[in-house]
């Protein structure tokens, strides 16, 4: 009974160790992406006029299903609210054709999700080749 119990300790052991006697590494997970926005990720330059992005950023806004608290397209700003927490999106004019927007949290806490930006960023992308029409009431 004693030499099978160190029998397999002995087995134990040196199938542990082969893995690092092995040609190959075992596999490693990549570091987790953050989930959390940075600033770098909530400003964006387009090449579109400062006008057709204002409203492209308040189609993309009720688009994304959040909730339009205020805006003002004199100074460029939209203020929404997403999961409980208010953001305001400001259209910043660079030149005749490039304009920035930049999605920042009212409060300034940087500790939102990323998809917030991206989805806003993703329907402009999307639509921006698009002429605005008119829309007929009756």
């Amino acid at each position: 009974m004693k030499r099978f119990s160190v029998f397999i300790f002995m087995m134990c052991f040196i199938f542990s160790g082969a893995a690092a006697f092995s040609d190959t590494l075992p596999l490693q997970s990549k570091p987790a992406e953050s989930s959390v926005a940075l600033p770098d990720d909530c400003i964006k330059l387009y090449e579109i006029p400062f006008e057709k992005l204002y409203y492209l950023c308040l189609a993309g806004v009720n688009a994304c299903g959040f909730k339009p608290l205020e805006m003002q397209s004199r100074s460029g700003y939209i203020l929404f609210e997403s999961r409980g927490q208010e953001f305001l999106i400001s259209v910043i004019k660079k030149d005749a054709k490039h304009t920035f927007v930049k999605i920042a949290p009212a409060n300034n806490v940087y500790k939102f999700s990323k998809t917030i930006p991206e989805k806003l960023y993703n329907y402009i992308e999307e639509n921006k080749m698009k002429e605005a029409e008119d829309l007929k009431f009756n």
